[in-house]
């Protein structure tokens, strides 16, 4: 069987390069909406992988295309690209600030508009799909999914931001959840 990959909310690419050296006859597509991380995925594909192992694209995944603002938590002035979120609410989560609040004491955010496009757009037939985009979990699964759940049941490596309503959606289409002991990560078999 072929080893296909999906991996929303690529960053810098460290995932595709983990499933990669796990399975390295293995393809990734790496959905990443912050184009500041374009010149590090590129590299990855360029240098580290190859163009037939590794692509990526510079948009979120949703239901419906769309741009909203990508919230970018600044600590003492420092830029935490990796707790961005399109989701404001996200930030007013406990262990989120309480997180926030460990890198320094001054928390501002800047928005930039990103785009956001249904994942059924692209076709894909993961084996393995991983999620990790601050809280817009269940957005990117209700935005496509259902095609690739149906087609080939991949399993689901999901960042633990939104357990219950993710556990809802996933276990209405039969899967179940295996939670791993690493804080905030739960993964999903068929």
């Amino acid at each position: 069987m072929a080893r296909r990959a999906s991996d929303v909310g690529a960053l810098a690419g460290q995932s595709a390069l983990s499933f990669t050296m796990v399975c390295p006859r293995a393809s990734v597509v790496s959905f990443e909406l912050n184009v500041i991380y374009e010149p590090v995925l590129r590299y990855v594909r360029h240098t580290l992988l190859s163009s037939t192992s590794f692509t990526y694209h510079l948009v979120g995944c949703r239901a419906a295309a769309a741009e909203l603002p990508l919230m970018v938590p600044y600590v003492d002035g420092e830029p935490h690209f990796g707790d961005a979120s399109v989701r404001p609410e996200q930030f007013e989560v406990p262990w989120v600030r309480d997180r926030l609040a460990t890198y320094g004491r001054r928390l501002t955010f800047e928005r930039t508009t990103v785009h956001l496009r249904p994942l059924d757009e692209f076709r894909l037939r993961p084996t393995v799909c991983k999620i990790d985009v601050e809280g817009y979990e269940l957005d990117v699964l209700r935005g496509g999914m259902d095609a690739a759940i149906a087609a080939c049941r991949p399993i689901f490596l999901i960042e633990d931001n939104d357990y219950h309503r993710v556990t809802s959606w996933l276990a209405a289409r039969g899967y179940e959840p295996l939670v791993t002991t690493t804080p905030l990560a739960t993964t999903w078999s068929r």
